[in-house]
């Protein structure tokens, strides 16, 4: 289970040098570009499902994602890597399913222990930092992912709470059109 909390900012900086401050090391950059199939699906239990292909265009490696939003910090998530993309979009078309959204983004991770902190250019959206933590939404965890928070000074960042990057390109396609 994953705990992550998101925020929207105007600029890295100020949070890149806090990260590594108080000791997140950088580890990795990529590009993903995501097709969304399943996007924000609600269920009578009160969860949110997502259903992507996931394209790392920095590996050039393929994976099938699927999320079951729990609450506002917990999701499950599993990750299948796929060979042929072809061949799954085919399968999708055939249950039904077709690409309703794609993300296209540009991700620098930051590390200290469990804590992941994600500096993400989403294309067409403008910059977010997600700040997340394996685990249960038990108090000694969250209180872990609330202190990397502070420690990046994002206490007073607009907070992104139970939407994902499509959420926020499907609206702001919305508020385009009106």
């Amino acid at each position: 289970m994953e705990l992550e909390k998101k925020f929207q900012v105007g600029d890295h900086a100020p949070y890149i040098q806090a990260a590594a401050a108080h000791g997140f090391e950088r580890v990795s950059e990529k590009h993903q570009i995501d097709t969304y199939f399943i996007l924000n699906q609600r269920r009578e239990d009160g969860t949110r499902h997502y259903l992507r292909i996931r394209e790392d265009g920095i590996k050039r490696r393929l994976s099938l994602d699927y999320h079951r939003v729990l609450s506002e910090l917990e999701t499950d998530e599993i990750e299948q890597p796929i060979q042929d993309e072809a061949a799954f979009r085919r399968i999708l078309g055939f249950l039904g399913y077709a690409p309703l959204c794609t993300v296209d983004k540009r991700r620098v991770v930051h590390r200290r222990g469990p804590v992941e902190v994600t500096f993400d250019q989403v294309a067409g959206l403008g910059s977010f930092i997600e700040v997340e933590i394996e685990g249960s939404g038990d108090e000694p965890t969250i209180a872990i992912l609330e202190q990397a928070v502070a420690d990046l000074g994002l206490q007073g960042a607009p907070a992104i709470t139970m939407k994902g990057y499509p959420d926020l390109l499907l609206e702001q396609r919305r508020v385009a059109r009106t």
